[in-house]
């Protein structure tokens, strides 16, 4: 079976790892945060969802952004990825059965990911330049000195 997609992970798997459902288009980097009860329902029932994920994020937050960067991350990735996580969370809020560990785990997969993207400039490794430079010169002094016989 394959990984579970961790923006669509569910706690209600009987694996205990989650399991897939089909994308969510509002998940957009440039979509805004919507609120799962604000399609429908009553005023009360928006004001107790959206209570509800605000003691979440207050009791996590904080917890999330330490795992991340206990993870390697630096402390300004860790914070941009915990938000994002976050925002992901809300908007599935009332499909959350485990929200702490749905978080944890979209967070460390989005960490993965911004680790493997990052591209790094090659730089000749200064000893392998320095071996280079010198067998370079130990031929050319060589040449001059057959030269001179």
């Amino acid at each position: 079976m394959p990984p579970p997609d961790e923006d669509h992970l569910h706690s209600d798997s009987s694996a205990g790892l989650g399991s897939v459902s089909n994308p969510d288009p509002s998940d957009g980097p440039d979509r805004p945060a919507i609120s799962p009860a604000a399609h429908g329902g009553s005023f009360e029932e928006r004001f107790e969802v959206d209570e509800e994920f605000s003691a979440f994020y207050r009791s996590t937050i904080r917890q999330l952004v330490a795992f991340l960067i206990n993870q390697g991350a630096a402390v300004h990735v860790a914070a941009d990825i915990a938000q994002d996580t976050m925002a992901k969370a809300y908007r599935r809020w009332t499909k959350l059965h485990k929200p702490r560990a749905w978080v944890h785990t979209v967070a460390s997969r989005a960490l993965i990911r911004t680790i493997a993207a990052v591209n790094e400039d090659l730089v000749p490794h200064q000893a392998t330049f320095a071996l280079f430079t010198t067998a370079r010169r130990r031929s050319s002094a060589a040449c001059l000195l057959r030269q001179m016989t």
